[in-house]
């Protein structure tokens, strides 16, 4: 089970239009499933297409996930103009199988999407998010 309340899911669509149109990206702390925090991670690649979390981040997060007795939950990025979809690049670098991928599109600004999907070994599996 994923349960992402609807503060988060707010901090998440927020943080990706700021970036708009540039790649947004972030991790999601939690415990159980439940995600219980928000880490805002700068996309080192500035790109419309691609994000790259900064190193020193994302080890920050990590460190305040473990002080806090939280495990990674989830990774999200957006796809500013792209579909709500895992992209080839996404499936190759998700390098937690266990963390939940978000994706949030932004091709229709004022009704941005989000979905969310287990990616371990290529192969895609859609996740219902809860509230």
């Amino acid at each position: 089970m994923f349960v992402l309340q609807r503060p988060f899911f707010h901090k998440i669509i927020t943080h990706t239009q700021s970036e708009y149109p540039l790649e947004a990206c972030g991790l999601l702390g939690g415990t159980g499933g439940v995600v219980t925090s928000h880490y805002l991670i700068y996309n080192k690649a500035q790109s419309e297409t691609v994000y790259e979390m900064e190193p020193s981040e994302m080890l920050a997060a990590f460190l305040q996930m473990a002080e806090r007795d939280e495990e990674l939950a989830a990774i999200y990025h957006s796809h500013p103009q792209g579909q709500l979809y895992p992209s080839p690049t996404d499936i190759a670098q998700a390098y937690y199988p266990d963390a939940v991928q978000i994706v949030v599109s932004l091709a229709e600004r004022q009704r941005p999407s989000l979905r969310a999907f287990m990616i371990a070994n290529g192969r895609v599996s859609p996740v219902t998010i809860h509230e």
